[in-house]
């Protein structure tokens, strides 16, 4: 009876002062409870989870168990969104920007590239300062990250910035969102780029339209 009892116990997500192999092994355990739980809609379960993989995720201090937090604070933000509650969605997209960052592996620069481009999003909606460098982080983690997913979110957040700039340098970051978007080779990625070409494109002519009543004044 014992033995089934420690049995029981050992396939269980235990926290508390664990070793980091075995706080990331419970931090993965929760996370994909977490994933179970969302996709059969039950909310509270799933929020619960995910602030488990977050505490021993972080915890860890592991690489890996850094990214599973990460990710896990990147959806606590969207579901605090979801409820209204704007301030804490943002303070946990910035956490999983951390997060994401201090474990440096292309998963936690992804997490944390998909965290900044919902804070940029969030900050744009809200009409707060902050959006440029959000999205500019974004960029930044989805080159870090190298992953397609993660190379496509970054083209993403070009595009936003550049429609968000009023100088010369909107022609640099459209090239940048085309850039990034051919680099991801994802389908949605290259609507990016070919969107970006197309709004580059107006931009050139409208520049080469001042420039040309300028001359024509001189």
């Amino acid at each position: 009876m014992n033995r089934k009892k420690e049995a029981t116990k050992k396939e269980t997500p235990q926290s508390g002062p664990e070793a980091p192999a075995n706080l990331e092994a419970n931090a993965r355990a929760y996370f994909n409870n977490a994933e179970s739980f969302r996709k059969k809609h039950q909310q509270r379960s799933m929020a619960k989870a995910y602030e488990k993989a977050l505490e021993l995720g972080r915890a860890s201090e592991t690489p890996d168990g850094l990214a599973i937090a990460a990710e896990a604070a990147l959806y606590l933000g969207h579901r605090a969104k979801t409820r209204d509650a704007w301030s804490m969605a943002m303070g946990m997209y910035r956490e999983s920007v951390v997060l994401g960052r201090k474990s440096g592996t292309p998963d936690g620069f992804y997490a944390a590239a998909r965290a900044s481009w919902n804070l940029g999003n969030t900050l744009e909606e809200a009409g707060m300062e902050g959006l440029e460098e959000a999205f500019r982080e974004t960029i930044q983690l989805g080159r870090d990250s190298k992953l397609p997913d993660a190379l496509e979110v970054a083209a993403k957040a070009a595009f936003n910035l550049a429609g968000n700039l009023e100088s010369e340098e909107e022609s640099e970051v459209w090239r940048e969102a085309i850039e990034l978007g051919k680099a991801s080779g994802t389908e949605d990625g290259m609507h990016v780029a070919e969107r970006a070409q197309h709004y580059l494109t107006l931009y050139l002519d409208d520049a080469n339209k001042v420039d040309a009543e300028e001359r024509d004044r001189k």
